[in-house]
């Protein structure tokens, strides 16, 4: 799938550099770099129910953890914006850090908190976008997707009187998602700075992570997946191009 994916991207950039003559100024805009801020959602039940099981297990009756939420920043370039006469399209890429921290308020004898958990979920994507201007300075992307190659770490911790535990876990390899969504983009200097923002829906599953000695998480059995499924998410950024 990702080597199709690669072969496409090579196709559309060759067809775009071959009516580039045709297009005029600024046909390949908005070439350049970019950075932004992401909310995603994803269904970690799984992971949330080993998490308060342990805690029950610490003499804490409360369900305190609840990881549905991923917030972070973005990084990444426009390969290429080719504009034509009624619609554009884009090839870009970028690095999403995603992290989120969350831990009881039982402390313990030397006042710290009785268990903490942070789950990081950073990725590379890669994406195509296809739309048309609306206005001389807003454009609506009908349709933005592609793929995501995540990497994925939970660490736990655990503070007993005057012992503290920490314990890893995470993913030997590279997990393969997926993303399609829509969004606009306002453009503030034509061509070369715009605000960009889009509403995705994120396609992923992620079974157990391991630790060093081999043990899974969230479940010892690998029934129970660290991720059971993507959910909708949302990006706001900020372009800065060269135009070609």
């Amino acid at each position: 799938m990702i080597q199709r994916f690669v072969i496409f991207l090579a196709i559309l950039l060759m067809y775009s550099q071959s009516f580039s003559q045709s297009c005029g100024f600024g046909c390949l805009g908005l070439s350049g770099v970019y950075g932004g801020y992401s909310i995603e959602k994803y269904k970690l039940d799984g992971l949330n129910a080993s998490l308060n099981s342990q805690l029950t297990m610490l003499g804490n009756n409360e369900n305190v953890f609840k990881f549905d939420e991923m917030r972070g920043l973005r990084f990444g370039a426009n390969i290429f914006r080719a504009k034509f006469s009624n619609f554009f399209i884009t090839a870009k890429g970028f690095y999403q850090f995603l992290k989120n921290k969350q831990g009881t308020d039982a402390k313990n004898s030397a006042g710290k908190k009785l268990m903490e958990t942070e789950l990081t979920l950073n990725h590379w994507g890669f994406g195509i976008d296809l739309g048309f201007p609306l206005l001389s300075f807003i454009n609506l992307k009908i349709i933005d997707g592609g793929v995501n190659l995540y990497t994925s770490e939970v660490t736990n911790r655990f503070n007993f009187n005057d012992k503290s535990i920490e314990s890893t876990y995470s993913y030997s390899s590279m997990t393969t998602g997926y993303y399609l969504g829509s969004g606009l983009i306002i453009e503030l200097i034509k061509n070369y700075v715009s605000i960009e923002g889009g509403a995705y829906y994120q396609l992923i599953s992620i079974n157990n992570l391991v630790d060093d000695d081999g043990n899974k998480f969230p479940s010892p059995d690998g029934k129970t997946k660290f991720v059971d499924e993507g959910g909708i998410s949302a990006t706001v950024q900020l372009n800065v191009g060269i135009s070609f």
